[in-house]
């Protein structure tokens, strides 16, 4: 037909694209990155990290598993909470916990123990399938560091195909009320 093949991509769509094809990450200025990030009072800034799988998602487990392995800041635990039976080994994987529920129902219960059994500030659910950036959690921590009274964050988010193409950026430059209360802005 003659069309490129961006043709049908909305203005916002395409600026996006190119801001990811422009992004790179240089092994040099990641290793002068701190791995490790301290809160006001010295402790280790943790997250932890809840997924609630379901049955048939185990693919876009994995698809998440590797993009936490990409984390520049490892002070994770990722806690899945599902109806399936753990797989084999997973028990030796330390900052992975499997938490096998009777039913779907129960995962928010669950999900509420650990957070408050462990008494960690930050805690993140995400759907099985998410795909963070590598900087994600240290851009986080940078944040709490710089504002410790800080109780919650909102970011950016977008889609992505089976290609890895990402599109449909969601952009949050502030706290606005009437929006919130219109759009899926906190996440799926």
């Amino acid at each position: 037909s003659g069309q490129s093949k961006s043709a049908g991509i909305s203005p916002i769509d395409r600026a996006h694209r190119k801001w990811l094809a422009n992004r790179t990450f240089c092994p040099e200025d990641i290793a002068r990155l701190d791995h490790k990030a301290q809160a006001a009072d010295g402790s280790d800034i943790r997250f932890d990290i809840f997924i609630r799988l379901e049955p048939g998602a185990e693919a876009l487990l994995a698809d998440t598993l590797d993009c936490l392995g990409q984390q520049i800041l490892t002070s994770w635990q990722l806690d899945v909470v599902t109806t399936l039976p753990a797989p084999a080994g997973i028990s030796d994987v330390a900052c992975v916990g499997w938490h096998t529920v009777a039913t779907m129902e129960e995962s928010k219960s669950v999900i509420d123990t650990l957070a408050d059994q462990r008494g960690l500030p930050w805690n993140i659910e995400i759907p099985a399938g998410t795909w963070l950036d590598p900087l994600y959690l240290w851009r986080l921590a940078h944040e709490i560091q710089l504002k410790p009274e800080t109780v919650a964050f909102f970011v950016d988010d977008d889609c992505h195909d089976e290609n890895g193409d990402r599109f449909n950026p969601r952009f949050k430059p502030g706290v606005n009320e009437a929006r919130l209360r219109t759009s899926d802005l906190a996440g799926p």
